[in-house]
């Protein structure tokens, strides 16, 4: 069975414990770290579309690395200085390139 789930605008956070096997408390625990944010319609906790792909990399490291929820904080911190430092790459060589051309 696919855990693929095309376009969610908002899942409940109950189906995707379900669709992941994951107990509610593991989820709860990477809220209280902040790795995961919901969205609360009516008494209902959902995750719009990026916090559900975001849900997903959380629960990839978690399940299939084995990784702690410390430790996924790092890894995303990381990743976000990574990804903040290949703008800085990119805008840097354009800016090169003006003075090279």
């Amino acid at each position: 069975m696919s855990k693929t789930i095309l376009n969610p605008a908002f899942i409940k956070v109950e189906q995707f414990c379900i669709l992941y096997s994951l107990q509610r408390s593991i989820f709860d625990t990477f809220r209280s770290y902040e790795l995961i944010q919901v969205d609360i319609v009516e008494k209902e906790e959902y995750l719009n579309e990026k916090e559900y792909r975001r849900a997903k990399q959380v629960i990839r490291l978690y399940q299939d690395l084995g990784i702690n929820p410390e430790g996924i904080d790092v890894i995303q911190n990381l990743l976000k200085r990574i990804k903040k430092q290949e703008k800085q790459i990119i805008l840097l060589k354009n800016q090169i390139r003006i003075y090279i051309d």
